[in-house]
């Protein structure tokens, strides 16, 4: 039982180092920092970038903070993106209206859209980068 204990640790080992070294987080990531704006230079408050490599078949995500800066990354917020082309798009970016838990009839508002619908689609955003010559990927955005 104590050989099986001692195989399974060390297939369990090899098998992390093995991914670690692989990319996921590991050497060969670039950090990828932004900034997503309108023409008048005022930020977009909410969102996430996702971004899709074909090459390399794996989607990266940054959340879009209140100053519209954000940081890409593939298995955690901020560990970057391997090399190569990655097409954009931008999805959650929505003003929601205002919900009262006491008065849940009350209707104030509706979710309105802050930029224009062609964003949402890497196909139609029209917006791609590559890495690592754009390590800083700076969007910018029109409203509806």
């Amino acid at each position: 039982m104590i050989k099986l204990y001692s195989r399974f640790f060390l297939f369990s080992t090899l098998s992390l180092s093995l991914l670690v070294s692989s990319g996921c987080g590991g050497s060969g990531f670039n950090k990828i920092k932004g900034k997503v704006s309108f023409a008048d230079g005022s930020p977009l408050t909410v969102g996430k970038i996702v971004a899709e490599s074909p090459e390399h078949r794996m989607t990266a995500t940054g959340y879009i903070k209140p100053d519209g800066t954000f940081e890409m990354g593939t298995a955690t917020s901020n560990d970057g993106v391997p090399p190569g082309t990655w097409q954009i798009a931008i999805v959650g970016a929505v003003e929601q209206p205002i919900v009262y838990a006491d008065r849940p009839n009350l209707n104030l508002g509706k979710v309105k859209p802050l930029i224009k619908d062609s964003f949402a689609n890497k196909s139609t955003s029209g917006i791609s980068f590559k890495v690592p010559e754009q390590a800083t990927w700076d969007i910018s955005v029109q409203a509806p």
